[in-house]
């Protein structure tokens, strides 16, 4: 993949949500965020948080959802659950989740880019020759990376992180035993992060966010700074499929396709959704039946040529025997409600 200077993206710099508990890694985090933002990055975490006008709750999960990057230290410490005093007992994970655990559920269900920082041993070091090897001296002071909890807080983080290990196939994970190899971690990922490494998986986030809100030039921009930088080798054939695509409905920019005949982007949104679903038919998963339904749908009401309306339609058949995308299939149904109704129902 090409090197690609950040801040090309549209000189927004990444936005890293930094996500830790105050027990026992507030100055990890802390140091973290300052350590991303002498790097140029857009750090935010709990410290920019105005409780005034909302809960603590409702101001992580904005920030989560507008982060680029998520960044977890997760330790032993279970944290807050809103509305439950610290010392009191909580129930075992998930019926109870602390908000630094919803942070982190958040960022999965978003599938933002994440970087996870766990502990490789969960076992609460007792002994001050422990706790001290297991110290380090960050910016903000010197933090340990456990404080004394009630029993239940501490049985349902040690479920919690056996969670994030089962789930760590969907992030870059990372274990550490000392907070010093912790953040050994942490500045290695900043700098990852720093050099544009995830710039264009950035960009299609992006896009696909510009897109769901009705910001057509934006997702327009982003999707094609990021077919730019992707391969167009057979391991992201999916990916430039979907990239392809969602340029494709960028340009149709909430308009009728038929506008598009007096508009001369007729021919160039063809060429979109007909790569779009080469790409998907030739990858590995061969997961093209969103994509050629809706390449039909664009002809029928694009084309009025009898013998177009015919070749549409034969799309649509082939269409229904192709293995089935329904999460693409209900970003469909919210973005163009009219053509999902009218022709990818019965998909």
């Amino acid at each position: 993949m090409q090197s690609l200077d950040y801040r090309f993206l549209n000189n927004q710099p990444p936005i890293v949500f930094m996500s830790a508990t105050s027990k026992g890694l507030r100055g990890a985090r802390e140091s973290a965020r300052d350590f991303a933002a002498s790097l140029g990055l857009s750090p935010i975490e709990q410290a920019n948080f105005n409780y005034y006008s909302e809960s603590p709750l409702q101001q992580s999960m904005y920030g989560v959802g507008r982060c680029d990057i998520f960044l977890g230290i997760i330790g032993l410490n279970f944290g807050t659950v809103e509305g439950v005093p610290d010392d009191k007992a909580v129930q075992p994970f998930p019926d109870h989740m602390s908000i630094t655990q919803l942070e982190f559920q958040k960022a999965l269900e978003l599938k933002k880019v994440m970087y996870i920082h766990v502990p490789r041993d969960l076992q609460v070091p007792h002994d001050l020759q422990s706790l001290r090897e297991n110290s380090v001296s960050f910016n903000h002071g010197l933090y340990m990376p456990f404080e004394v909890e009630e029993e239940s807080r501490l049985a349902n983080q040690r479920q919690f992180i056996q969670y994030v290990k089962q789930q760590n196939t969907r992030y870059f994970y990372q274990e550490y035993s000392t907070l010093a190899e912790l953040w050994q971690h942490i500045t290695a990922n900043i700098n990852l992060v720093s050099t544009g490494r995830d710039t264009p998986e950035i960009a299609k986030r992006r896009g696909e966010s510009d897109l769901g809100m009705g910001n057509f030039q934006g997702a327009y921009m982003n999707f094609q700074l990021a077919i730019q930088y992707i391969p167009s080798d057979t391991q992201h054939f999916s990916d430039m499929a979907k990239l392809h695509f969602f340029l494709a409905l960028a340009l149709l920019s909430g308009r009728a396709p038929r506008g598009l005949v007096d508009m001369g982007e007729r021919d160039g949104i063809e060429a979109l959704l007909a790569r779009a679903n080469n790409f998907a038919k030739n990858s590995r998963e061969g997961d093209n039946r969103v994509f050629l339904a809706f390449w039909a749908a664009f002809q029928l009401e694009a084309y009025p040529t009898r013998r177009m309306q015919e070749t549409a339609r034969e799309k649509l058949r082939q269409a229904k025997n192709c293995p089935p995308q329904p999460e693409l299939l209900n970003f469909i149904s919210r973005i163009y409600p009219e053509i999902f109704r009218d022709y990818l129902t019965d998909l």
